[in-house]
């Protein structure tokens, strides 16, 4: 996903081993709240979960950069994101 005055998905969803990072420019707004709401519409589309019959995907991981503060409802966005219960990796 990227994020400025709107969220958009860049790329679908990859495994790690696949993904090709894209080129990122920093403008505009930050749109964190929408950037995290959009993630978790994604992963609830894309991620494969497990059945009784098909082992499922991993628990996504997500890399978050930022170039600035949010300048919108990022609360409501952390709700929708940490109901997709990602794997966290903070540094």
């Amino acid at each position: 996903m990227t994020f400025d005055s709107s969220a958009r998905q860049a790329v679908p969803l990859t495994d790690l081993l696949s993904f090709q990072m894209p080129a990122l420019t920093a403008s505009g707004t930050t749109s964190l709240g929408e950037a995290l709401s959009l993630t978790a519409s994604s992963i609830a589309k894309e991620v494969q979960k497990t059945t009784a019959d098909t082992k499922g995907d991993w628990r996504p991981l997500v890399f978050l950069m930022t170039d600035g503060s949010p300048n919108d409802d990022w609360r409501k966005g952390l709700n929708d994101f940490k109901a997709a219960r990602t794997g966290v990796v903070v540094a």
